[in-house]
């Protein structure tokens, strides 16, 4: 997968954020990993990108609140896909690695 990073300049801006990650996911010569900061504004743009089946790489994280906030972010964008009938694959970026077996447990 190859990185692409949403423009920091939109760390705070939630409708945009979301609206780049989709543009350039857009752009399908190599999947791309999208990556989002962990600010207040950044989590719905998690959560929304991982609906959308783009991959997120998070990026900001500073304290153990930042991680739980991004976690509930990604199974927040995991559920809505599921409930709208969207079976998440298994390529997940790394920095969810570790959620991947609480996500399992969470949809057991």
């Amino acid at each position: 997968m190859v990185s692409l990073e949403v423009s920091p300049l939109l760390a705070h801006e939630t409708a945009k954020t979301v609206a780049a990650a989709k543009e350039l996911s857009s752009r399908r010569a190599v999947q791309p990993v999208h990556q989002d900061p962990c600010t207040k504004e950044g989590l719905p743009a998690i959560e929304e990108a991982i609906f959308a089946g783009v991959p997120v790489n998070v990026t900001l994280l500073f304290s153990r609140e930042q991680y739980v906030a991004a976690a509930e972010a990604y199974l927040r964008g995991i559920e809505r896909r599921i409930a709208a009938g969207s079976i998440p694959g298994r390529s997940v970026p790394r920095c969810h690695q570790p959620l991947d077996a609480a996500v399992a447990a969470r949809f057991r």
